[in-house]
C-alpha cells in the first residue's frame, strides 16, 4: 500500500477561499470535497486555507484583493512544489479566483499551454467594466494578460496566450465583458453550442484550439456551467445549464485528452446552497473520474 501510494501522480489541492466574492461558501465547498480523500489512500494532498477577514461592500469594486494576493501568492507557490516533483495537480476550490494561481504557476512550470475554461460566465471583466467587484469575476482576464495586473504580481510574464483559450459553456456575461472578449480574440462556445453539436464536438474543438500552445493545456471545470436545477450548490447561478450527462461526458472528454493535459481544477462548490447534496455527489463523480484517470 506504502509503494501504491507513493507512486501516485495525483496531488489534490484544496485552496479553500471564498475572498473572490461577496457570497460566503465556497471555501467550505474545498474542505467538504477533500474530506473523503484525506483518510483514502488513492490520492496525495495539500490545502490550503485563508484566515483573512472579508469585506463585502458591493460598491468597492476591488475588494479583498490584497487578501486574494497573498492567499494566491501561497498558492501558486504550493502549486509550483507539486509540479517539481513531476505530480500532476488537481486544484478544488474555492471561488474562481484561485484559478488566478494554478493556472500560471502551470504556466510558469512548463512554459506556453493552453487554457480551456468551461464556466457559465466568462471570467473576463476587469476592474473599469466588472459591475459587482467579485474578483472571481476577473480571472480569465488576468491569467490571460488582459489588464488586472494587479491580481498576478506573482508571476512573472508571459501571460496564457488568449488565441489559445476556449470558454465552453457560457451563457451568462456582462455587456463590457463581451467587448472584452472580443476585443481579446479569446474563443467560445456557449451552452447552446453544446446542447445543439453535442459535448464531445465542442470539447474537441476546444482542444484542438487550446492545443496550438506549445507545451500542454489546463482545464477549468467551474461547477456553475451546469443547470441550478442538477446542481444548486453554487455561489452564482445561471438558469438554462448543461445537464448531469453532458457534465459527465465533459469530464470524460478531459481525461480522454488527458495526454495533452497538465493540470486541472474544479471549483465553485458552495455546500451552503446544496439541495440533499446533489452538487456534492455530482462533483465527487468528477473528481473521482478525474482522480482514477490522471492516476494512471
Amino acid at each position: 500500500m506504502i509503494d501504491l501510494v507513493m507512486n501516485m501522480k495525483v496531488t489534490l489541492i484544496a485552496a479553500c477561499s471564498d475572498l473572490g466574492i461577496h457570497v460566503d461558501g465556497a471555501k467550505e465547498g474545498a474542505n467538504k470535497l477533500l474530506e473523503r480523500f484525506e483518510k483514502s489512500r488513492k490520492v496525495k494532498f495539500r490545502r490550503l486555507e485563508t484566515t483573512a477577514s472579508k469585506e463585502y461592500e458591493k460598491t468597492n469594486l476591488a475588494k479583498n484583493l490584497s487578501a486574494v494576493n497573498d492567499f494566491n501568492n501561497e498558492l501558486y507557490r504550493i502549486e509550483g512544489e507539486v509540479l517539481e516533483k513531476n505530480q500532476f495537480p488537481i486544484t478544488i476550490g474555492g471561488d474562481h479566483s484561485v484559478v488566478i494561481a494554478s493556472s500560471l504557476a502551470v504556466e510558469n512550470h512548463f512554459g506556453e499551454v493552453g487554457m480551456i475554461w468551461i464556466d457559465s460566465h466568462g471570467d473576463f471583466n476587469t476592474f473599469e467594466t466588472t459591475v459587482t467587484g467579485n474578483l472571481h469575476g476577473l480571472p480569465l482576464a488576468c491569467l490571460t494578460g488582459y489588464y488586472n495586473e494587479s491580481l498576478r504580481p506573482f508571476h512573472p510574464t508571459p501571460c496564457i496566450n488568449p488565441r489559445h483559450t476556449v470558454i465552453v459553456g457560457v451563457r451568462d456575461l456582462d455587456s463590457l465583458e463581451i467587448q472584452n472578449l472580443v476585443n481579446a480574440r479569446v474563443n467560445v462556445f456557449t451552452t447552446k453550442d453544446i446542447q445543439k453539436y453535442g459535448v464531445d464536438a465542442i470539447m474537441n474543438q476546444a482542444f484542438e484550439i487550446a492545443g496550438q500552445a506549445c507545451n500542454g493545456v489546463y482545464v477549468s471545470y467551474d461547477l456553475d456551467v451546469i443547470d441550478p436545477e442538477v446542481a444548486p450548490g453554487v455561489s452564482v447561478k445561471a438558469k438554462n445549464g448543461i445537464n448531469k450527462d453532458e457534465a459527465m461526458a465533459i469530464a470524460r472528454n478531459i481525461t480522454s485528452h488527458k495526454d495533452m493535459i497538465k493540470s486541472v481544477d474544479l471549483v465553485e462548490f458552495n455546500p451552503t446552497n446544496d439541495i440533499e447534496d446533489k452538487t456534492f455527489l455530482l462533483a465527487n463523480e468528477i473528481l473521482e473520474h478525474f482522480i482514477e484517470h490522471f492516476n494512471k
